[in-house]
């Protein structure tokens, strides 16, 4: 395993949480209206962060197969916050975050002896993680907001709600990004593998 200090783990979480913001909005039409844009945006989230984070569960164990396993157990998250997503900002921002979080530590996580061994616990540290995840998420993007208020109070067109997403969001993701990964460390118990020799 590779051992990796809280730091390096919020960065890393950081740089994900990101990096899939960019990917995400970049298909995403500036003529979109809001209430398309914001669900259509939540979807590519769901479908590019949750991978990347089960990718990287698999390189901090060094093992292509848990990789791909953690890349393809993502995806399938993705699907299922797909399937969950609609127009509710506080399900689609908080509750399935803390669904979807907690189903990543249960699938993605490890035991001492065995993957089922402290399987509740890690499912609850999961949902917890997930909280953390969305709550942060929208206090820092209400913050950023705040910045935008006159543009917001004049209605903005489908355009400047676009443009204003592309300036906040990478940070409002960049952030709970990061807490979400040291957590997640947690929650899974990836931090209780012992190094390769």
């Amino acid at each position: 395993m590779v051992l990796l200090g809280k730091r390096w783990i919020f960065f890393v979480g950081a740089v994900l949480g990101c990096l899939s913001f960019i990917a995400a909005i970049a298909p995403i039409s500036g003529s979109e209206g809001r209430p398309g844009h914001d669900p259509m945006l939540a979807n590519n989230l769901g479908f590019l962060f949750p991978p990347l984070v089960g990718l990287w569960a698999g390189w901090v164990r060094r093992s292509w197969r848990w990789a791909m396993a953690g890349s393809i157990i993502g995806f399938a998250i993705g699907g299922r916050y797909y399937l969950l997503c609609g127009h509710n900002f506080l399900a689609v921002m908080m509750a399935f975050p803390c669904l979807l979080g907690g189903a990543a530590c249960l699938a993605l996580g490890i035991g001492e002896r065995s993957w089922r061994d402290r399987i509740i616990a890690r499912y609850g540290k999961g949902l917890v993680a997930g909280l953390v995840l969305g709550s942060v998420c929208i206090v820092v993007l209400n913050m950023l907001g705040l910045s935008w208020l006159p543009l917001m109070l004049l209605s903005p067109s489908a355009q400047e709600n676009h443009w204003m997403m592309w300036q906040s969001g990478p940070v409002a993701m960049n952030l709970p990004s990061g807490f979400y990964l040291v957590l997640f460390v947690w929650a899974s118990v990836l931090n209780a593998l012992s190094p390769k020799p």
